[in-house]
């Protein structure tokens, strides 16, 4: 089965800081709900993966480096986590697309934190094996994951992999 859609006539992009990944998890949730409407893609980037690319990125506007100072006055540093969002449809249907996001926002405690930011997370994601490479030509061991979980048992799932991840780092004497 082959389907096709039209090309969207809009796409945009958005972020959403939450406080943790309790929080981020709950809103992601939340957004999947929406049905017919809900954004093009959604991506919940957790503490070490937000901190990494904020590492990665050029040397912010004063614009951002305003919203970097309010969110680190909101949010621990080592727990906030960020919501990536693309939007796809015509004009009216990504206006209601982006009020349900800012409005589920607002539940989770989440703050907007911008299109750029966004834009620059969505595109990380295809980024990642490019970066992945590089980095192991100058023995920095990093990599990204995809799987299918239940709601409920995704946060230990997510645990889970770091753990294992970590004591396999530690059990095979690796630099870092």
């Amino acid at each position: 089965v082959l389907k096709i859609w039209p090309s969207a006539e809009l796409r945009s992009h958005e972020s959403v800081l939450l406080p943790d990944l309790g929080a981020g998890l709950r809103y992601v949730k939340d957004l999947s709900k929406m049905r017919a409407l809900k954004p093009a893609s959604v991506r919940l980037l957790d503490n070490d993966q937000f901190r990494l690319g904020q590492a990665l990125r050029e040397s912010p506007s004063k614009l951002q480096s305003f919203r970097n100072f309010i969110s680190k006055r909101i949010f621990p540093a080592r727990s906030v986590v960020c919501a990536t969002i693309a939007f796809e449809g015509t004009p009216e249907e990504v206006k209601v697309q982006k009020k349900s996001v800012l409005h589920l926002a607002s539940v989770h405690g989440g703050i907007l934190a911008g299109s750029k930011v966004g834009k620059a997370g969505y595109d990380l994601t295809f980024a990642i094996a490019y970066l992945r490479d590089f980095a192991l030509n100058h023995n920095i061991l990093g990599e990204s994951f995809e799987t299918f979980v239940a709601w409920s048992k995704l946060a230990r799932v997510i645990e889970a992999a770091k753990c294992k991840i970590r004591s396999e780092h530690e059990r095979l004497a690796l630099p870092g």
